[in-house]
């Protein structure tokens, strides 16, 4: 195959370069134009098919109010003086609101007061944090792309007022996402460069050339450019998170450049030993080209059996990855040759082959030495390997008894807010977190289906009036709420539909109770003693209420307006009056270690207490934070059975390509073992040194891409072993001869691609650094230690049972060779 290969790029070189040219100037317009179609929320994403996902949908499509905190002013204060300030920002004339009327249209976009939080409600006037929402109502507007303006209108309102001292954060959900894409796009900008830099470095070093060292590194850049045209494609039809884009850049110039040099190397080496130009191309892709299909194919294999995945976070991220490796792979297998092709020794300028070769000047000096340098360690270290291969192996075992402990028993953290960059949204949770109750920011939702209407809702008048069954329905969930709210110290407190009437009438008993004479009590100080006294989160609403119909007004009166804005207008009751919610406010910031804990208790109870209730049909515990420990545990699971896929399909292709029963075994183990090395270490480093916690996503992912990423230098290694075996070498000795041939080949790449993947930790989300990180120090360790060090004692120890494998694959490896 790969003969046939080589004959027909040195018979028509020029024509394959034409036409990867000529898809790329296709490609282009479309690929500058990738990022219109990524996705920065992972929690809108699709295919995770949930409780959470579904309970959303039911409360967006009837209720009034959705469950979503997409635009909120956070404003902290530490005195009355600095929380009247605050509220002046709502100022009528020259407030928030002309302001955004100014720039968007009147009534397009609308600013309201939240109202003020603290910790200690009663003292909240001392000290808290006052929320302003902010909501579009104009369906053509485009929420998170608003994000930046609004911050300018922030800026200038606060300018005009006198109010520049007044520190101000535009947080919530859309602020958020906004912010990460905006970090991810200063991220590309910055890794882009470094990663491109290390290339050339490490490349023009090796080859002492600058041309080898641009080319692989072009190739790829041809090859990601096409790349991002079909991502620009597949993003109409598919949810591509943003961070793929980031990790298949980096992903095809460690393994695009791996491949390249796999071809080049070999290449010089033929011609070195004095084989013609043709010659020295044809065997170079017959045997490097092998190598360089074998492990773009596990690579493949690995990224493309994480399409199976329900969530489409992870799944168009395997399809995008396992596209970049074949695009990077074909490049490698075809432009690189057919360039060598065309220009042949010209690709080491301003160096030769003579360049290379014993007694010239480069070979004399300070390049000869490292090249003699490098053949001596790898020489060594093959014989290393062998002599001591039972102490290695030992050793091996030693380090990784606390290391695989640590990655089997370390909790994972679903807390995306604390992995986000530093930034204005960031910083606004935490505020919230800080002076107020965590939850506020994103709540958690019990959404329950009642057996009858509890409401019914006239949205005319603006009013509801409770059912016959929907006092009973009240009760009912009167008791859930008190049975929720002491499940959980992290739960401040549970919101759920409330009649006035009754909250009326429990204050005026309270009243009277104290030793109050019943004609001194006026159903205004009734009023404002119940608003005072009620959760935080509502008590704006209540107050606009009785603004509008006077804190005098009677209970009678009163109660029907205040429950429809109460109960419908904040979302507690639905539009049919079918279904109810209990809103869960925790104290913790909303997907912490101990919110999440909460979430699980809350699950349970909520449940229990429907299943056993016949005034309930259905349950939903809903939210931000409930949705994604949700696709966590979906991916969890699922990645079970994707893990065990990976194994098994690389195990088949390297037992055909290799025709051997325990190299596969051997090599599967080897790299499972550096990864989990890898998991450990990542979580001693990022939670116990830098107190950031490992996001869930990290160790998943990992595991599939070194599966495929780090097989390559296995791979190139064993079958330098197994050409050897083919040529006349007994075992030992062919383990010597690939390392002394291949060791600095598979360490310059190692180099390269760790390298690329350690260019992550420059970018400012500690999720992409946790990525960086794990998958950088996993190339860099396969490559650097357990190729060179464990494979050679394992393949000693195993001797000739590393080629035993059937008969048939033997016959036909034997007539290949």
């Amino acid at each position: 195959m790969f003969e046939k290969l080589a004959n027909a790029i040195i018979k028509h070189p020029k024509p394959i370069l034409a036409l990867w040219i000529i898809i790329l100037v296709v490609a282009l317009p479309f690929a500058v134009q990738y990022n219109s179609v990524m996705n920065y929320d992972m929690t809108t994403m699709s295919g995770a098919n949930s409780e959470s996902v579904s309970g959303a949908e039911i409360i967006e499509d009837n209720f009034y109010s959705s469950t979503s905190q997409g635009t909120i002013i956070a404003v902290p204060y530490d005195t009355p003086e600095e929380l009247a300030d605050a509220q002046r920002l709502l100022d009528t004339g020259s407030g928030l609101q002309s302001h955004l009327d100014e720039k968007y249209g009147a009534g397009n976009v609308t600013a309201a007061g939240m109202g003020y939080y603290s910790k200690d409600q009663s003292t909240a006037e001392q000290r808290g944090v006052y929320l302003i929402a902010i909501s579009y109502n104009d369906e053509d507007i485009v929420s998170t792309d608003e994000i930046g303006n609004i911050r300018d209108v922030v800026s200038t309102t606060k300018s005009d007022l006198g109010l520049s001292s007044v520190t101000t954060y535009v947080t919530g959900n859309d602020a958020i996402t906004y912010d990460t894409m905006e970090g991810a796009n200063k991220d590309v900008q910055k890794i882009d460069p470094i990663s491109i830099l290390l290339i050339l470095l490490l490349i023009g070093l090796f080859f002492l050339t600058v041309v080898t060292a641009v080319v692989p590194p072009a190739t790829v850049g041809i090859a990601y450019g096409i790349v991002l045209a079909l991502i620009f494609f597949l993003g109409g039809i598919l949810d591509i998170f943003y961070i793929t884009s980031i990790i298949v850049l980096v992903s095809m110039l460690g393994a695009g450049c791996d491949y390249s040099i796999f071809i080049i190397s070999r290449y010089r080496e033929e011609r070195k030993s004095g084989k013609e130009k043709d010659a020295a191309l044809k065997e170079a892709i017959k045997w490097a080209g092998e190598s360089v299909a074998t492990s773009g194919l596990a690579v493949i294999i690995g990224f493309g059996v994480m399409s199976f995945c329900s969530f489409s976070m992870v799944s168009t991220m395997g399809i995008i990855l396992a596209l970049g490796i074949v695009m990077a792979m074909l490049a490698a297998l075809t432009f690189i040759p057919a360039l060598i092709s065309v220009i042949g020794d010209k690709i080491f300028w301003p160096s030769k082959i003579s360049t290379y070769q014993q007694g010239s000047k480069a070979r004399n000096g300070f390049y000869g030495r490292c090249v003699e340098f490098s053949k001596r360690y790898f020489k060594k270290t093959g014989k290393r390997a062998i002599k001591y291969a039972v102490p290695i192996v030992i050793a091996a075992i030693i380090v990784s008894v606390p290391l695989c402990y640590v990655a089997f028993t370390a909790d994972d953290s679903y807390d995306m807010v604390s992995i986000m960059p530093d930034s204005e949204g960031k910083k606004g949770v935490q505020v919230i977190t800080d002076r107020a109750e965590g939850g506020l920011i994103m709540p958690t939702y019990i959404l329950y289906e009642l057996q009858n209407p509890i409401a019914v809702i006239d949205s005319t008048n603006h009013t509801l009036t409770w059912t016959a069954e929907g006092y009973t329905y009240l009760k009912t969930l009167s008791e859930m709420s008190t049975e929720l709210a002491s499940s959980d110290e992290n739960i401040s407190y549970v919101l759920g539909p409330t009649p006035w009437a009754s909250v009326y009438q429990l204050v005026y008993q309270g009243m009277i109770a104290q030793g109050m004479p019943a004609e001194m009590i006026t159903p205004e100080m009734v009023n404002k003693v119940a608003v005072d006294n009620l959760p935080s989160m509502v008590q704006p609403a209540i107050t606009q209420a009785f603004t509008m119909v006077g804190w005098n007004t009677d209970v009678a009166t009163a109660a029907p307006v205040i429950d429809y804005i109460v109960n419908y207008g904040t979302g507690l009751v639905s539009t049919n009056g079918n279904y109810a919610i209990l809103t869960v406010m925790m104290a913790d910031e909303p997907m912490s270690a101990v919110s999440m804990d909460s979430i699980k208790s809350l699950k349970d109870v909520a449940s229990g207490y429907a299943a056993d209730n016949s005034d309930i049909k259905n349950t939903w515990v809903t939210g931000t934070a409930v949705t994604v420990q949700d696709i966590s545990e979906t991916v969890d699971s699922e990645f079970t059975w994707i893990e065990i896929g990976v194994v098994v399909l690389i195990f088949i292709l390297l037992f055909f390509v290799l025709g051997s029963y325990f190299t596969p075994i051997r090599s599967l183990f080897t790299i499972l073992l550096s990864i989990s090395w890898t998991i450990g270490l990542t979580h001693l480093v990022f939670t116990e040194l830098l107190g950031i916690p490992v996001t869930w996503i990290v160790p998943i992912v990992l595991l599939v891409v070194c599966l495929g990423l780090g097989m390559d230098y296995d791979i190139l290694l064993t079958t330098r072993i197994r050409e050897g075996k083919s040529k006349g070498l007994s075992n030992d000795e062919a383990i010597t001869s690939a390392l002394e041939k291949s060791g600095a080949v598979i360490t310059l790449c190692g180099l390269i691609m760790g390298g690329t993947f350690l260019t992550l930790l420059s970018s400012a989300s500690p999720m992409l650094q946790e990525f960086g990180f794990a998958l950088g120090f996993a190339i860099l360790i396969d490559s650097l230690i357990v190729v060179t060090y464990l494979v050679p004692a394992l393949m000693h120890l195993m001797g000739d049972w590393s080629w035993k494998g059937p008969k048939f694959l033997q016959k036909r490896r034997a007539a290949k060779e």
